[in-house]
């Protein structure tokens, strides 16, 4: 038939026709929208459209039409369920759009593979895919049942045929893009088939009720490519949201004719496909910084979906006239408004600031209720001051700065519940108050004379932080302060993250609950005691090589136990040479030639000990002060008492330290080891007048002024404290810390001095000693025997030349033990491990074994204490998943020989017609035994057999007096036990004690529960990669 070919002109916006361009569309008003296409008209007479439209038409009244609740049908994704209203809508047309390579086409697929396993006949109809490509994807997904049928066809009107042929339940069409109307003449993907094959499709699933999805591809506004009217004639439309590189994927509803609008669902793509995400707020704060300015949390109703979201904000300085603004994932309008508002309303002076605003996670975030958030997380970033992590901000902000409320708060507050666990300020305040946490024993604020926390010292600490005037303070005591501040800080988040660890502990722990009935079975079971006598054959009484295992056996029994053998994170089979560098002969000789001189120097030396013994290198500085003989090396300690005040001592070798040593005893006097004192800081602004205020205040304590009223005076507490010498003795002191230190020890009671120091004065007053004791000067040249740099060197290239003279596998372990090295075995290393054998510096080396192929060797790593080489090769790999027969097999066959073992002492004491334990003792290879105080709580141990044998205890528990048993199958041997004594502990039953030991039980098992569910969530550990 003859087909008239005219031009039309489409508005790519919303569909409108027009035999002619113009500029603006006049239906949507939008300009440059108007395309031209080519389309050839049928002839008069000549109809088009599907042959499911040629019914004749009836109209019926409102009431006549019924409704089931079988209408909708379950995907079987909860996401995309809720997305579409509560599950597919028969007969109904959905759009689904978005960017090449998101995850449309899986998403489908999926819900193709749940249908057909629930006997749904499925058509899926691909125009970008062949059927090897679809197939590839579908290995991924798992199995897929017989009822989903695949077609390759982008000729709408074969693709019509077939879906009129087959009726399917559900018919997907990938993609609207890719599919062509021979009765239009325009090019697939043109306005003109694209609306033209919807129309069919739409016509399709109307009149055969058949549930349709159909492809499109956005454009780069984000609409699906084509009119507008497309979305139009569809019922429900979904967009799927995200930057197709990340692993998030949102599917967001904006039509639906069969449920509510702007619902989300959340999905993470992974290999084997689009996963659900349950906690999408969880998932979105997930990388949230901490303790971050500019960083907020607030909540936005996505349909009737209360979610989480982190909104960002970054103001800074601009360096050019007009300030450069930028909003992701929110209304740039709304941003700058709300900036406008901060500027007039609150007075901050945003107009020459940068400003970017961000919605981490790449959603759109359109509610009013983002305002609040918006704001804060400006004003955050401006003071540079974080806000407060256990904080959720949600509410519209009006032109004038008030707040307002916004829809359905109770929501958006249960939403932040659901994070889950929390760390209040009070329970961290209650873990200080208390003072017993073992974290808090590792801070500054311990008491000396009762090695308990002191709660006082700290608020005391951080009250004066608080209250520092950083221009007067001089710049070593601000950097202890601030140092000593950054530490707390540090504490006390760990205080945090310990805390939160034993509440999910607890949680798991007391689920695990306890009741009077099994404590009094726990008590039982560990009071009541059984004397036994054992007559065994061990099953090392027949050898290994007369029992035959079978293949099949092997086989069978890895079928039984496999998921004994899953493994759930890859590991990787090694061989390495660990090299560890030592001192030579000549190393040591020139060592101790070098202790002996500086020895001949020590004894004349009178003065200036501490240059003297820093010059000879010595490990053990000497510091002028009296200490207890504790605080010098073990090897000196072990001398001191028979050593003689002004004599040298050594060379000697000390094998404990590997250290060649000499010393001398310069001084020994009885000391105070603990002394009370007060004191008064004096600072000003310059040394001159610091050192006048000084004098004065040390003059007026001489003339009788009172020294607490002094220090009050001038700010300070002069409050006692006690110092001992376990609180400086392991420390390194010099300069002032030294003329500190020495201030106090050589004070009398009551005396008091004026101790000039680099940027202050301390005026000290000694008010107690106590706890008199021999102390010692000692002066000690300590020297490590240690290689030297040509030891290293030769060892260094003995070693290069051994790898580069074997790259393989093979010839490194056929020539390292004629080389001189030891070849060592690491099976199942696994990369949490963060190093191999334990050797410090390893990191690099594990990498490179987690990169390796097998059969590779590795280069040379220095490492340990810069004293160790090591190289590796890569044996093998076993992959996670299930390990193979092959690697378990030893384990299977040792486990099979032991069962036929059993078998054939069990055949034989049965032959043997033993029926007392006299004659059982008699069959041949019996070992006996006698064992005592058996209990039901613990498995007892049998010498005789050399084993732990659990079901003496089960059968003890249950067994008559002088009652033989029948043979039992052991650990480590066929068994008959006769019970001849039974007893019980003296104890009385305490039913909250009891109760109290299996909670302790409990705990340990929940720690147990906590590594399943880090195996069972599919934790991936890369912190190899990183440290």
């Amino acid at each position: 038939m003859a087909k008239i070919k005219k031009s039309i002109y489409f508005c790519q916006n919303c569909g409108h026709e027009e035999s002619k361009w113009l500029g603006q569309c006049p239906m949507c008003k939008e300009w440059n929208t108007f395309v031209e296409e080519k389309v050839s008209t049928p002839a008069a007479g000549v109809s088009r459209g599907s042959s499911v439209a040629k019914k004749k038409s009836q109209i019926v009244t409102l009431s006549s039409v019924s409704t089931t609740d079988e209408e909708r049908t379950k995907t079987g994704i909860k996401e995309l369920d809720r997305v579409l209203g509560g599950g597919i809508v028969q007969g109904s047309l959905v759009l689904v759009g978005g960017d090449p390579g998101i995850g449309k086409s899986t998403l489908l697929l999926q819900v193709c593979q749940k249908l057909a396993a629930r006997q749904k006949k499925v058509l899926y109809i691909s125009g970008e895919e062949s059927l090897k490509q679809i197939k590839l994807r579908a290995n991924r997904m798992g199995e897929f049942a017989d009822s989903l049928f695949l077609l390759c066809e982008t000729n709408l009107a074969a693709i019509q045929s077939v879906i009129e042929k087959e009726t399917p339940d559900v018919a997907v069409i990938d993609s609207i893009q890719t599919m062509y109307n021979e009765e239009v003449s325009s090019a697939p993907g043109s306005v003109s088939q694209v609306r033209e094959s919807t129309n069919v499709l739409m016509q399709l699933a109307k009149g055969l009720n058949i549930s349709t999805f159909i492809v499109g591809h956005v454009t780069k506004e984000g609409t699906v490519a084509g009119p507008r009217v497309l979305e139009h004639m569809v019922d429900t439309v979904l967009y799927f949201e995200g930057d197709r590189h990340a692993s998030y994927r949102i599917l967001r509803g904006v039509k639906n004719r069969f449920g509510s609008t702007n619902e989300i669902g959340v999905f993470e793509m992974r290999r084997e496909g689009l996963c659900e995400v349950e906690n999408p707020s969880e998932f979105m704060l997930s990388g949230k910084p901490e303790n971050a300015a500019g960083s907020v949390v607030a909540c936005a109703m996505e349909g009737t979906r209360p979610m989480l979201m982190e909104i960002q904000a970054l103001i800074c300085r601009s360096n050019f006239g007009m300030p450069r603004r930028t909003a992701a994932g929110l209304d740039y309008n709304r941003v700058n408004l709300l900036m406008a508002v901060l500027e007039k309303r609150m007075g901050l002076p945003l107009s020459n600031y940068d400003a970017y605003v961000n919605i981490a996670g790449g959603i759109r975030m359109n509610e009013p209720a983002a305002d609040l958030g918006i704001v804060m997380a400006i004003a955050s970033s401006y003071k540079n001051k974080p806000i407060a992590e256990d904080t959720i901000v949600f509410g519209e902000v009006g032109l004038s700065g008030e707040v307002r409320a916004v829809s359905m708060p109770e929501q958006r507050v249960a939403e932040a519940k659901k994070l889950g666990l929390t760390v209040s300020k009070t329970e961290i305040q209650s873990i200080i108050d208390a003072g017993v946490h073992p974290l808090l024993q590792q801070t500054p604020f311990v008491n000396q004379q009762t090695g308990a926390f002191d709660k006082d010292m700290l608020k005391k600490f951080l009250v004066d932080y608080s209250k520092l005037d950083r221009k007067q303070i001089p710049a070593q005591y601000l950097e202890e302060y601030d140092a000593t501040y950054k530490f707390w800080s540090y504490m006390e988040k760990t205080l945090i993250q310990s805390r939160l660890a034993e509440k999910y502990q607890a949680l798991i722990s007391k689920s695990l609950f306890s009741n009077p009935v099994e404590a009094q079975d726990a008590f039982d079971a560990r009071v009541n005691q059984m004397d036994l006598m054992l007559a065994a054959v061990p099953y090392s009484s027949i050898v290994d090589s007369t029992i035959v295992v079978k293949e099949s056996e092997l086989k069978e029994l890895y079928d039984k136990k496999k998921e004994q053998f899953r493994q759930y994170v890859e590991t990787r089979d090694i061989k390495y040479i660990d090299v560890q560098v030592t001192a030579s002969p000549e190393d040591r000789a020139a060592i101790e030639k070098e202790v002996g001189e500086y020895a001949e120097q020590l004894a004349g030396a009178e003065n200036d000990y501490t240059s003297f013994i820093r010059s000879s290198g010595s490990e053990q500085p000497y510091t002028d002060l009296y200490y207890n003989k504790t605080a010098f090396p073990r090897d000196v300690v072990a001398r001191l008492d028979s050593a003689v005040v002004g004599k040298v001592y050594g060379p000697y070798y000390n094998s404990a330290d590997n250290t060649i040593n000499s010393f001398k005893v310069i001084a020994k006097t009885a000391a105070a080891d603990s002394i009370q004192y007060s004191q008064i800081q004096v600072v000003t602004e310059d040394a001159a007048k610091t050192r006048t205020l000084a004098d004065s205040i040390y003059n007026a304590i001489k003339g009788g002024a009172d020294f607490t009223e002094l220090a009050k005076r001038y700010n300070q507490t002069g409050e006692s404290n006690w110092i001992s010498s376990a609180n400086y003795e392991k420390a390194q002191l010099d300069g002032d810390n030294l003329k500190y230190i020495s201030a106090i020890n050589n004070l009398g009671v009551n005396e008091t001095a004026n101790v000039a120091l680099g940027q202050a004065n301390i005026i000290l007053k000694v008010t107690d000693k106590k706890a008199v004791k021999d102390k010692y000067k000692v002066a000690v040249i300590k020297r490590t025997v240690d290689f030297s740099k040509e030891t290293y060197n030769k060892a260094y290239n003995e070693f290069s030349q051994f790898i580069a003279a074997n790259p393989t596998m093979d010839k490194v372990v056929a020539n390292a033990e004629e080389a001189g090295y030891r070849l060592l075995d690491r099976n199942d290393l696994y990369s949490s491990e963060h190093g191999i054998a334990g050797i410090r510096g390893t990191k690099d080396a594990l990498k490179w074994a987690f990169s390796a192929k097998p059969g590779d060797v590795s280069g040379l790593y220095e490492c340990g204490e810069s004293d160790r080489m090591l190289v590796v090769t890569l044996v093998g790999v076993t992959p996670e998943g299930y390990r193979s027969l092959k690697q378990v097999q030893d384990q299977l066959r040792a486990e099979i020989i032991k069962d036929k073992k059993a078998e054939k002492i069990m055949e034989n004491m049965k032959a043997a017609n033993a029926t007392s334990f006299d004659q059982y003792k008699a069959i041949a290879n019996v070992v006996t035994d006698s064992i005592k105080h058996v209990t039901f709580a613990a498995p007892a141990y049998v010498p005789a057999l050399r084993s732990s044998e659990p079901l003496i205890g089960a059968y003890a528990s249950v067994a008559e007096l002088n009652k033989l048993s029948a043979p039992i199958k052991g650990n480590a041997g066929v068994f008959v036990l006769q019970l001849y004594a039974k007893d019980k502990l003296n104890e009385t039953f305490d039913v909250k004690s009891e109760e109290a030991t299996l909670e302790n039980m409990h705990a340990r098992m929940a720690g147990r529960v906590m590594n399943d569910l880090y195996l069972k969530g599919e934790v991936k550990d890369t912190r190899y990669l990183f440290f």
